[in-house]
């Protein structure tokens, strides 16, 4: 870990299969970190699956793994994964659930990066009753596009 970089965080990472691949940034500026599956599979349309990526980690407490989708995944192949949470006390293997929501079967190579990885900050929260918000918009979704 480099003192240089107050952004910097250890993490310890776990190959439970050889042929686990550790996660790597695509460039230099990208905020996250692709991850890929340990097994091809092909996807059916309107279908999902599960991959493993023969991974597990240990986070620092007060840290989330988030799993996200790739866009490129989803833009040219209509491919996404499922955005979730890893809490720091989860140790188990990475799973991505991979949706299709085109029209033909997807097949996915143990070659591209099926999900992105960034690990963020978690906040204790206290939450505080009351009978009273102070005065917002109302309208619900889409009320800001309105003139």
């Amino acid at each position: 870990m480099s003192s240089a970089n107050p952004h910097e965080i250890a993490v310890k990472i776990k190959k439970l299969h050889p042929d686990a691949k550790i996660p790597v940034k695509a460039t230099a500026e990208s905020a996250c970190y692709d991850v890929y599956p340990l097994e091809e599979t092909v996807i059916a349309p309107r279908g999902s699956v599960i991959l493993g990526t023969g991974l597990a980690v240990e986070l620092p407490r007060g840290y989330e793994l988030q799993i996200r989708p790739r866009s490129g995944y989803a833009f040219k192949h209509d491919v996404v994964a499922y955005w979730g949470t890893l809490d720091s006390d989860y140790t188990d293997e990475i799973k991505v659930k991979l949706f299709n929501f085109g029209n033909k079967p997807k097949k996915i190579s143990k070659d591209k990066a099926i999900a992105q990885v960034c690990v963020k900050p978690v906040y204790e929260v206290v939450f505080i009753e009351t009978g009273e918000l102070r005065a917002k918009g109302h309208g619900g979704f889409g009320s800001t596009d309105k003139p």
